[in-house]
Order: structure tokens, then C-alpha cells, then sequence
């Protein structure tokens, strides 16, 4: 009964087993793209217009530039290397990614 069970259980890892070909290089851990942002306007500046861009961690490139829809702006910033945005209420008008 003993080997039967060891003969199953032989038989069962031998089944899961993948067999991976490629060479193993570290190059998952070791060339993570660098995440970047960069704002064109330093900040939270409603009376400037604007632009964010970078690296995301998927290693794609982006850029997004305030915009106005009425008289709410949206700013986008970066804050810790990552783009946010914020919405900001223009006491006046919006115009062109600014408060005027």
C-alpha cells in the first residue's frame, strides 16, 4: 500500500511539473522602469497654465495639461513622483488651463 501511495504521489508531481526553457536573468527585479513626473508649472498654480508629464510604473508615457470645463479648472501636479490632479473653482473665468 505504501508504494502504491508513493507511485500516485510520483505519478501526480510528475504531471504538475512545468519545464521552463529561457535562462532566469533577474531582469523582472533588476530593470523596473523608472517612474517619473515632471510639472511644468511647480505645482498647484491655477493662474498658470500647465502640464504634467512622465513614466508611469507600467513603463508607459504620459502627459496631461490643465483644462478648463466652465469655470472649474482642472490642475494637474505631481506628488510623489506620480501624477494627481484637483479641481479648482475659478473666482473669474477658465481659459486655455488657467484661471483668468
Amino acid at each position: 500500500m505504501k508504494w502504491i501511495s508513493i507511485a500516485i504521489m510520483a505519478l501526480f508531481l510528475t504531471a504538475c511539473t512545468v519545464k521552463y526553457e529561457g535562462n532566469i536573468t533577474g531582469d523582472a527585479i533588476f530593470n523596473m522602469p523608472k517612474v517619473t513626473c515632471a510639472d511644468s508649472d511647480k505645482g498647484i498654480k491655477a493662474d498658470v497654465p500647465g502640464y504634467v508629464n512622465g513614466v508611469s510604473e507600467r513603463n508607459e508615457a504620459y502627459q496631461f495639461e490643465d483644462e478648463c470645463y466652465g469655470t472649474i479648472l482642472t490642475e494637474f501636479y505631481c506628488y510623489k513622483n506620480m501624477p494627481k490632479s484637483k479641481n479648482v473653482n475659478c473666482e473669474g473665468k477658465c481659459r486655455s488651463g488657467q484661471c483668468v
